[in-house]
């Protein structure tokens, strides 16, 4: 409560309503708000496990954080920005996982390439820290012809196939062919998007 007072969350204008409905900002929201209050959640039930009320007190600055960006200028910056992008889904686990990432397969990749490659791998990551308990996660890319591979390798319990979520159905829509195995004692997550490159 304390934190929360002491800051003054901005108001949502028409405007930014509006810019809402471009896709690019709803999948930069999804993502941001998803690893970002995930997070928050995780580093919560640590505090609350281990008494610790500096990490609490960090987690909800964090949270709060979240909530009073302005998200629409934000995402116009980072959107633009694939590295910062993948920075920032890594820093979004600090604390709970590591997250590593080449960047030599980004170069010369169309915008909705990479647009859609960073929202499946934010989506990834996400999925590999809730369900798995991932704490060290490694994300490569490369090219075969024109399609863009990535491949996603993370430590934490083997996943199970339970009913399709947002995940699913983004792999689904986003990715010409996608599939989770097993790499020795790693969960890998392999998937293809089609480039002109």
């Amino acid at each position: 409560e304390q934190i929360l007072q002491s800051r003054e969350l901005t108001s949502i204008s028409n405007s930014d309503l509006s810019a809402v409905r471009n896709i690019d900002l709803a999948r930069y929201l999804h993502g941001e708000f998803q690893a970002g209050l995930v997070a928050t959640k995780l580093l919560l039930e640590r505090a609350s496990q281990t008494g610790d009320t500096e990490l609490a007190r960090h987690a909800l600055r964090s949270a709060v954080d979240i909530l009073n960006q302005d998200h629409v200028r934000l995402s116009q910056r980072k959107i633009a920005s694939p590295v910062a992008r993948l920075e920032k889904i890594a820093a979004g686990w600090r604390g709970i996982a590591s997250v590593t990432f080449s960047v030599d397969w980004i170069e010369g990749l169309e915008a909705s390439v990479l647009n859609d490659a960073i929202l499946l791998i934010d989506e990834a990551v996400a999925n590999a820290v809730r369900h798995a308990k991932a704490t060290g996660i490694s994300i490569t890319g490369s090219y075969v012809d024109a399609d863009l591979n990535i491949q996603i390798l993370s430590d934490g319990s083997a996943l199970t196939q339970n009913s399709a979520g947002l995940g699913t159905k983004l792999f689904n829509e986003l990715a010409s062919d996608w599939h989770y195995s097993t790499l020795g004692e790693l969960n890998q997550l392999k998937f293809t998007i089609r480039s002109s490159v």
